[in-house]
């Protein structure tokens, strides 16, 4: 009897142990695939340095995933494997750039980086999500240029003893996306478009957004930090980025420039959409 017991208890534990560490059924679907060009602005202070002050800006092959509701975060180390393995070939893919700024100098450099970016659905024990990869291609400097040491930005005149040290600030600037060319908006910024755009959502439908041979307005579109849309834009457009807490003095920014402009046909308001990271309109005026 107790053999009986000893045994029939040894094989659920077993099988307790086997659930327990079944890896959970992964399958990956790659739905977009774009080269995204984009400018860095890399700013070196070294106005109080004796020797050269140089910086680094590098890319790496990077991947993003976005769970739905109903999948664990404990299954994130086991979709990155899957997606390392697939993208295999790119994983080890790395561009870096180097950029030196000489005693007494306060110098500005734009980068201009190239990047394949692969997008996906992603399913998890049936659950969807989805996947972003990065790849980067190219990087070249393309400006360089002293801003001069006399005065800080904020208008003040520098003296020997407020010299700051040397100091990196690196911000992306504008994107002009060519006609039928496409963008994906990528750093902790809100990105505001203007121009004829559709947006790609992550699971690879289409919003529609507006067509310049409709009707004579003009656009713009509002897209949250770390929005995973793909812009497309078959007459081109142009799109900047602003921190959440300059957002709002942006729009209105950018609302003004195209009135004053006209919009390129005479347009007397402005359509607003701001949308979020997945592409879907939080908030849709119109300004006179």
């Amino acid at each position: 009897m107790h053999r009986y017991i000893l045994g029939v208890g040894l094989a659920i534990a077993l099988l307790m142990m086997s659930g327990c560490g079944a890896d959970p059924e992964v399958q990956l679907a790659e739905i977009s695939r774009n080269t995204v060009v984009y400018d860095e602005i890399i700013r070196l202070n070294n106005c109080g340095g004796k020797g050269d002050s140089d910086h680094t800006a590098t890319r790496e092959f990077a991947t993003t995933i976005e769970f739905g509701a109903g999948i664990s975060a404990g299954y994130k180390p086991v979709v990155e494997g899957n997606i390392s393995a697939k993208y295999s070939e790119y994983r080890n893919t790395s561009k870096s750039i180097r950029v030196v700024a000489p005693p007494g100098t306060n110098m500005e450099f734009i980068l201009r980086w190239s990047d394949d970016v692969r997008a996906g659905n992603v399913q998890v024990n049936g659950k969807s999500g989805t996947y972003e990869v990065r790849i980067p291609i190219s990087v070249e400097q393309i400006l360089s240029r002293d801003l001069g040491c006399g005065i800080t930005s904020s208008g003040t005149v520098i003296s020997p003893s407020t010299v700051p040290s040397p100091n990196v600030e690196s911000r992306p600037s504008g994107i002009t996306i060519s006609p039928g060319g496409a963008f994906s908006p990528s750093g902790n910024w809100v990105w505001i478009c203007t121009g004829d755009f559709t947006i790609t959502r992550p699971n690879g439908t289409n919003v529609a957004l507006y067509d310049s041979s409709a009707e004579p307005t003009g656009l713009i579109v509002v897209l949250e930090q770390g929005s995973r849309v793909i812009v497309n834009a078959p007459w081109g457009g142009y799109c900047e980025p602003f921190a959440q807490t300059e957002r709002n003095a942006g729009i209105a920014r950018k609302i003004s420039e195209m009135l004053s402009a006209g919009c390129g046909t005479g347009c007397k308001a402005v359509n607003v959409k701001e949308m979020d990271k997945n592409g879907s309109v939080l908030n849709d005026y119109w300004k006179p």
